[in-house]
């Protein structure tokens, strides 16, 4: 009786290690840089402006840039949503929002005013970096 249950344990254990999925492959590391620009409509409140905000998103230590994803920009002070976008064929996201609070618009002009985020995917790491707006000329 011993071997019977024996062989089933066995046929039981070689069933659960064949059902088991192979090790994922690592995502490969990301990086993404970023900048802003503010402009304002001289009619609008001084507060008032728009804000557009870039980032490249690259293979970590190439120049091979990763196209399809997604990046999200969000306000470092109350971390709200400014605005997304997908990097195109040349990795690059671009996006714009219109500030309306006075202390978003002072915020995004501090050293990390503002976030780039790319949650990552299958194939590429997650990485996120801050940025500051800077007025256009």
């Amino acid at each position: 009786m011993r071997s019977a249950a024996a062989a089933v344990l066995t046929g039981l254990t070689l069933a659960a290690t064949a059902v088991l999925a192979p090790a994922a492959a690592a995502a490969v590391p990301t990086s993404l840089s970023t900048k802003g620009f503010l402009s304002r409509d001289s009619s609008q409140p001084l507060w008032a402006a728009t804000v557009t905000l870039t980032s490249t998103l690259a293979e970590k230590g190439t120049t091979k840039r990763v196209a399809g994803e997604k990046i999200t920009f969000t306000s470092t002070w109350d971390n709200g949503a400014l605005c997304e976008a997908v990097t195109t064929a040349s990795g690059i996201a671009s996006c714009s929002a219109e500030i309306t609070d006075e202390r978003t618009l002072v915020s995004i002009q501090s050293s990390d005013g503002y976030r780039a985020t790319f949650t990552g995917s299958a194939g590429h790491a997650a990485v996120q970096t801050p940025g500051s707006a800077r007025w256009a000329h």
